[in-house]
């Protein structure tokens, strides 16, 4: 799992991954495949992710989001 405060940090990972051998070489020993994202990316990142066919999904109570306190254990 990776984490992104936003989909600034997202895209600035990607731009990082692409600029350099990285990704070719790891796509000669790992294959992916597909990906789940949590949260509301901009349309520069569904963009970037087309190829995967990525499932969007909201967050679960905070989990995901380190930004917001999770109220789940106020009674």
């Amino acid at each position: 799992m990776e984490v992104y405060q936003n989909s600034d940090g997202l895209v600035a990972h990607l731009k990082h991954l692409t600029s350099t051998d990285f990704i070719k070489e790891l796509g000669q020993v790992r294959k992916t495949t597909n990906a789940i994202v949590f949260g509301s990316p901009d349309a520069q990142v569904k963009e970037a992710l087309t190829r995967l066919d990525p499932v969007y999904t909201f967050t679960l109570m905070g989990s995901c989001d380190r930004s917001q306190p999770s109220d789940m254990h106020q009674t």
